[in-house]
């Protein structure tokens, strides 16, 4: 007998938890995949980040070694690496504060492609901002423009593709303005034209604060006229973020200059080796502390002599041992010996004063001042070794020392004969400005201003300014404040004097007509005669002369009288 053996019925499989599977894979998983895809990048750079440097140190190393070969090559050498936007970047972001997310910021440079990156790490994945830049120079050469191409976030656009939208509420114009801000450099963002923008206005402003230094010393003010006449030529095909040179054979004389034995009382190649390679030396031996005020008091020592020192700085001076570079007694060195020419005007005038033949031959040359005597007076100032120092510690742990000083300062005083300046009465100032072995000159052409000019006074006005073979009009403020200083400071000769606020040197001759007539009134009381004195002195009896046919001429300043002593 056969059995029926019923089969059970097959269950159907449930469709819903492979919907809801794929559901989360499509959902939630594969979003996040994607996401880790495209936006993780764990890559990064290694940052050469030596221990103790600082920003400063960074910004005096460009500073420092761009003087390296002024006097061998003729050149200015400026260089700012990857390496060294890297270190700006990452103390940037220090000083502005830690942020959780971003980790660190830094540079690649390819020729003119300039990749800015951020790290980022979001606790479940770390990924990076790109900003893609090509960096050039703009029409006017005013500027280093960083065209954006592109920014992303990971491998996602921001500029176009799918997922700008979102990328762009994370990298925008916001976030690349704080980008800047914290690398402490002067970018500005152009967020139309996606134009990260860098005003070579700019770089010595951004050197300055990134040393320390003042704004006002002789290498920025230098550098800034280098920029402004356009004579940093830019390399922007290297793997730098910014590379120069300066031809300084452009700065090393003008038309104005005669630089002759009589007027350079120091020779540039002593201001080396009598002054940088002492103080060098000093430092690198352990019997100086080099810092901003040691450094500036050994180098005025060095430079000026003991004598010229203010009370401080002898006591200062006192303490060190200068026998290392063959100076045994500080109190009785001398320097350069520049103070002991620096005879007073007014006092020269008066030997040259001859009252008897005023009063008794009816002369009328008065008195007279020597182009000489005024470069000596000039010279024992403190125009002549004002300095700026640049120093840093190398790796080789020795100490580098560089300087730009004015090393010579002196007048030729003519009135031409012949050419378009006929019957003219200038005043040429010559600063002569050492740039570590280097010499350059610094020119102010002055004109005697007669329709001006104060009573017993000769007031000069500046015509031009000459930088070697350029202008350098953005100089004048600067330089007037040094010459302002020196000719109207402590101890100054009121015959010589300068005005920085409208720019004149002013011979003012007060102080020797008063003792002229002096002499004369008692010159004429000892020979029992008279004469109206006052009136042979009045200031339209008087006539003010520059004697000299062209600026080579030892050209004298002379007083007489228009009609004799009566």
């Amino acid at each position: 007998m056969e059995v029926a053996v019923l089969k059970k019925p097959k269950k159907k499989m449930k469709k819903w938890p492979i919907v809801l599977i794929i559901s989360l894979l499509l959902v939630i998983i594969l979003p996040i995949a994607l996401i880790y895809i495209f936006i993780y990048d764990p890559n990064t750079k290694n940052i050469d980040l030596k221990p103790n440097v600082t920003l400063q140190n960074i910004g005096n190393r460009i500073m420092v070694d761009s003087l390296d070969n002024a006097e061998k090559d003729n050149n200015i050498h400026i260089e700012a690496t990857e390496a060294d936007m890297d270190n700006v970047l990452h103390f940037g972001m220090e000083k502005a504060g830690k942020n959780p997310v971003i980790k660190k910021a830094y540079l690649y440079v390819n020729e003119n492609r300039y990749n800015f990156y951020v790290d980022l790490d979001l606790t479940v994945l770390k990924t990076r901002v790109k900003v893609f830049t090509e960096m050039e120079e703009s029409e006017d050469k005013s500027s280093f423009n960083f065209k954006i191409n592109d920014i992303t976030l990971g491998q996602v656009s921001g500029l176009n593709g799918p997922m700008s939208g979102l990328l762009k509420r994370i990298v925008n114009g916001e976030m690349v303005t704080s980008f800047i801000k914290s690398a402490g450099l002067s970018l500005r963002f152009d967020s139309e034209k996606m134009l990260l923008i860098y005003d070579k206005s700019d770089i010595m402003k951004d050197l300055t604060s990134l040393t320390g230094n003042n704004a006002d010393n002789l290498y920025f003010n230098i550098m800034d006229t280098m920029l402004t006449q356009e004579m940093i030529k830019f390399d922007i095909n290297k793997p730098t973020f910014i590379e120069g040179n300066v031809d300084l054979s452009l700065l090393e004389t003008n038309d104005l200059v005669t630089d002759d034995e009589a007027h350079l009382k120091i020779q540039p190649s002593d201001v080396v080796s009598k002054v940088k390679d002492k103080l060098t030396t000093m430092v690198n031996e352990g019997d100086l502390e080099p810092n901003d005020h040691n450094l500036k008091t050994a180098f005025k020592f060095l430079f000026n002599g003991y004598q010229t020192l203010d009370e401080e700085q002898k006591e200062y001076i006192n303490d060190l041992d200068f026998t290392i570079v063959d100076i045994d007694e500080n109190s009785e060195y001398k320097g350069f010996n520049l103070s002991e020419t620096a005879t007073q005007l007014v006092e020269k005038m008066k030997t040259t004063v001859d009252t008897h033949a005023l009063v008794h031959d009816h002369a009328l040359d008065v008195c007279y001042l020597s182009e000489e005597d005024v470069n000596n007076y000039a010279a024992g100032r403190n125009i002549v070794g004002h300095t700026t120092l640049l120093h840093r510690l190398g790796e080789d742990g020795k100490y580098k020392i560089n300087f730009i000083t004015i090393d010579n300062f002196y007048i030729n005083l003519y009135t031409p004969i012949s050419g378009p300046r006929t019957g003219d009465m200038i005043a040429e100032m010559v600063c002569k400005i050492n740039v570590n072995g280097f010499h350059t000159s610094l020119t102010f052409d002055t004109t005697l201003d007669e329709e001006n000019e104060a009573t017993n006074c000769m007031v000069f006005n500046v015509d031009q300014i000459k930088f070697g073979s350029i202008g350098a009009e953005n100089l004048k403020d600067d330089f007037f404040a040094i010459i302002d200083d020196a000719l109207n400071g402590s101890g100054s000769d009121p015959s010589l004097k300068a005005n920085k606020d409208d720019y004149t040197i002013t011979l003012d001759f007060n102080q020797i007509i008063e003792y002229s007539k002096t002499q004369v009134k008692t010159e004429l009381q000892n020979a029992g005669q008279s004469g109206d004195v006052d009136a042979a002195f009045a200031a339209n009896n008087l006539d003010f002369n520059i004697v000299g046919e062209d600026r080579s001429s030892d050209g004298l300043v002379k007083i007489k009288l228009l009609e004799p002593l009566h």
